[in-house]
């Protein structure tokens, strides 16, 4: 036979789109070339859990979108999160040239992570289930129906790229007038009003044929009324819809006046025996369509992957333990790590609701190599090797469990109010997976009702072992997902084989003036389905192999740039792997020079200084993950950055010459970490004194009372406090550790909050949310907050770390007035 004939790819770098001679279809699997991370630029939390990401991931500066104004950081109306976060966002990724590469987006912290959704849903109406508050990743996931306030992203089967059980790919929800119904008939059945009962379900099964729930809980109330033959039968017709859980239709009191039936005993034997395969694990792409049956198509609908990197209000976590987690998750990319993952078995509806899968997804597991088993209880108990964990419970505590989890492990639990990270709500919530070692956890932002379709099935942990990532695992599971709010690293892989992409033809920091040749490839010999070239993080083009590839430098500026080669496996999740090769052009024989802080760290709050100087500049300018941070005019100066507009740690900065000649070049980044500035220093705590739990408050210098909870919105005006007085609330609190803390204040009058005699906030009043970080050592310190009252009568002021909670008890406390 003749050879065919191969012909190389040309790609041009350039500040314009390359030009790819060898295309290929676009892949699925995600990077971080594909994620974009949105920032809250008033919060200093938000700031500093992104830089970690942004460090760790190697994530582009061109991916980072700042938002600032956001009037909410908790809870935001549908209209306000369409027009203030998700449209921004968008947009910017579009112009920036990034918006077709983005599979995923990370939210930092203080971004709301609850959306009120009912101006969608005024024209339909929808029953008591689908509660009108949604999460940011569900919307997220959903954008393109939520930006055409279209409300079918609240169907409990929105999500076409999960992985179904195939029992269960004919499967149908109950229709939409319908569901009120069936969710008014479950407490009949709980109260035993089976005829009732039987009125309402026998139109509801007959209208829904394909619903397995609807079929079983039908054959229950039939064989309760002793109807034996028609409850077989029906039970018959769930199980061919996809009603295929033996421990629940074996152990189930309903079923019991069938159990000596023989053919009940048949049926039972038939679903012990019948394998609940999942259709297969597949990588994700925005740009592939899903159709109705899960499959990839051209036209289908198109979704973004979403998670929230960590949370630090309410009943959040320090900003400390999330970035500590973001690094364990981090470094357990491709450890395949050992242990088993646990599986927890109980009574309790949060359980059972997912028990039907244990044993295949245990199965699955096993036959991956991945240890995996079902436990009784709550919590595994003295485990010290959780890789991943599902549990089925209200509430728990952990650190009492004394188990420990394995670095990337995802670890949830079914709860109505897991995912309600304000401060108030019950349950245990999800943020104490992440305090305990996880690397990502998931819960519903309101009561869910405990419907499957709203959670992660079993087989999340099934397709995090096959080699996914994080979010990929957790999207392939729930098909419902607008409720659910996913906390953690997205691009986290354990379980991934991450091939070592070889690039040859490029050294690290080689000056180059004209076209190159690379050849690329990796280190074993798997199949590669696609590779990716691009350019300051921006993707220049792809082709089927990287053999002799000629890289064209036309329009690129004098200075430095960086080489990313991604090469994505020809496997069923398409894992992909990269390098980075940061190299220079030199035509004119610029050299922009940059001099930083010694040992290149300077504090938070602090002025960072950094020397510039490039001669024939008109101006330089000094950019952050694409926002510009300083600028000099002329050829030499001292560029100024207000360290509190980057947040604390790892920080990347890049820098730009525009010459007077019009040309441009760029200068090599300079990596500066922002520390922990000099923290206020603990007071003495009184001795012998009696502390009264909450702050003390006088009322225009009137006689002292005590205050226990400012969490209320109406504390003030439940004191009968008048608009335009002055309120004084004075306590001392106490910290663990030298940290940085925070508050979060809003007034509609003005006020002051001192700590220690220092000022740490003042607000005129009326201008929304401020989150002001302070430093504090180890020990007691002494709170006071000065304010006269606004017309509403609104005072909030929150204290964390972790977390943010309303000042008063238990953590504030007083010194008692003498009698």
């Amino acid at each position: 036979m003749p050879k065919t004939l191969r012909r190389p790819a040309i790609l041009h770098l350039s500040t314009c789109a390359l030009i790819v001679m060898c295309a290929v279809p676009a892949p699925a699997g995600i990077a971080p070339t594909s994620v974009a991370v949105v920032v809250n630029a008033d919060s200093w939390a938000s700031m500093t859990v992104a830089n970690e990401f942004i460090h760790l991931r190697d994530i582009p500066g061109r991916n980072v979108v700042y938002l600032a104004g956001l009037p909410e950081f908790e809870l935001i109306s549908v209209e306000d999160f369409r027009g203030l976060i998700l449209r921004p966002t968008l947009e910017a990724l579009e112009q920036r040239g990034v918006a077709g590469q983005i599979d995923c987006i990370a939210w930092a912290p203080d971004i709301p992570a609850s959306i009120a959704v009912a101006p969608d849903m005024k024209d339909y109406k929808f029953p008591k289930t689908m509660t009108p508050i949604a999460a940011i990743n569900g919307l997220t996931f959903l954008y393109a129906k939520v930006m055409a306030s279209n409300s079918k992203y609240l169907d409990l089967a929105a999500n076409r790229y999960a992985r179904l059980p195939e029992a269960l790919l004919s499967a149908k929800p109950v229709p939409r007038e319908l569901q009120d119904a069936y969710i008014d008939v479950l407490p009949l059945m709980k109260d035993e009003k089976w005829a009732e009962a039987a009125e309402i379900l026998l139109p509801i099964a007959e209208a829904s044929p394909n619903t397995p729930d609807v079929l079983y809980n039908t054959a229950c109330v039939l064989s309760r009324l002793e109807r034996p033959e028609e409850a077989v039968s029906m039970l018959r017709r769930a199980v061919a819809a996809g009603f295929l859980d033996f421990n629940r239709i074996a152990g189930d009191d309903d079923l019991a006046e069938l159990r000596e039936r023989d053919d009940f005993i048949a049926l039972l034997a038939e679903v012990k025996q019948t394998d609940l395969d999942v259709q297969p694990t597949v990588g994700f792409r925005h740009a592939i369509g899903w159709g109705e049956q899960g499959e990839p198509t051209e036209n289908g609908e198109h979704y973004l992957l979403s998670t929230v990197l960590g949370w630090t209000s309410g009943r959040g976590n320090s900003v400390g333990e999330v970035v500590e987690c973001m690094r364990r998750s981090a470094a357990a990319d491709g450890t395949r790590p050992s242990g088993s993952i646990y599986y927890m078995v109980n009574g309790n509806i949060r359980s059972r609701t997912r028990q039907w899968g244990f044993g295949s997804a245990i199965g699955t597991l096993i036959e991956l190599g991945v240890n995996a088993e079902a436990v009784d209880g709550v919590l595994p108990k003295d485990k010290s090797d959780v890789a991943g964990l599902m549990a089925g419970s209200a509430a728990f505590d952990w650190p009492n469990s004394g188990s420990a989890l394995v670095p990337g492990a995802i670890a949830e639990h079914l709860t109505s109010f897991g995912g309600v990270l304000r401060e108030g709500a019950g349950q245990t919530p999800i943020t104490e997976f992440i305090r305990a070692g996880a690397a990502g956890s998931a819960g519903t932002v309101t009561e869910p009702y405990a419907i499957q379709a709203k959670f992660p099935d079993p087989f999340v942990q099934v397709h995090y072992a096959r080699g996914c990532t994080l979010a990929e695992a957790f999207y392939q599971s729930v098909r419902g997902p607008y409720q659910l709010l996913i906390l953690g690293d997205p691009i986290c892989r354990p379980w991934a084989d991450i091939p070592e992409v070889i690039v040859e033809g490029l050294e690290p920091g080689q000056i180059v003036n004209d076209a190159f040749t690379i050849n690329a490839s990796i280190a074993d010999d798997r199949p590669v389905a696609r590779w990716e070239v691009y350019g300051e993080g921006r993707l220049m083009g792809a082709a089927p192999e990287l053999e002799d590839a000629t890289i064209q430098l036309k329009g690129l500026t004098d200075g430095y740039h960086e080489l990313r080669v991604v090469a994505t496996l020809d496997d069923a999740i398409e894992t992909k792997g990269q390098v980075i090769i940061p190299f220079n052009v030199a035509r004119a024989g610029h050299s922009l020079a940059l001099a930083p802080p010694e040992g290149g760290e300077v504090m938070f709050g602090a002025v960072l200084r950094i020397g510039v100087r490039l001669p024939g500049a008109e101006r330089i300018s000094l950019m952050h993950n694409g926002r510009k941070a300083a600028e000099v005019v002329g050829e030499e100066g001292t560029a100024e950055i207000d360290t509190r507009r980057l947040g604390m740690g790892p920080v990347q900065l890049t820098s730009v010459a525009l010459m007077i000649d019009g040309t441009s070049v760029s200068g090599e980044p300079l990596e500066i970490t922002v520390t922990l500035p000099e923290v206020l220093p603990a007071k003495p705590a009184p001795v012998h004194v009696n502390l009264t739990p909450g702050l003390r408050m006088s009322i225009d210098g009137g006689t002292p009372g005590v205050v226990e909870s400012t969490h209320k919105a109406s504390w003030l005006r439940d004191l009968e406090v008048e608009p335009g007085q002055e309120v004084v609330l004075t306590g001392q609190f106490s910290v663990d550790v030298d940290d940085m803390y925070q508050f979060q204040v809003r007034a509609d009058g003005p006020v002051t909050v001192q700590v220690d005699d220092t000022e740490v906030a003042a607000l005129d009043g009326g201008e929304g949310w401020r989150l002001v970080p302070v430093a504090l050592g180890t020990g007691t310190h002494y709170f006071r907050a000065q304010t006269v009252t606004g017309p509403l009568l609104h005072l909030s002021i929150r204290f964390g770390g972790p977390g943010a909670l309303s000042v008063g008890a238990p953590r504030f406390a007083h010194v008692a007035a003498a009698p």
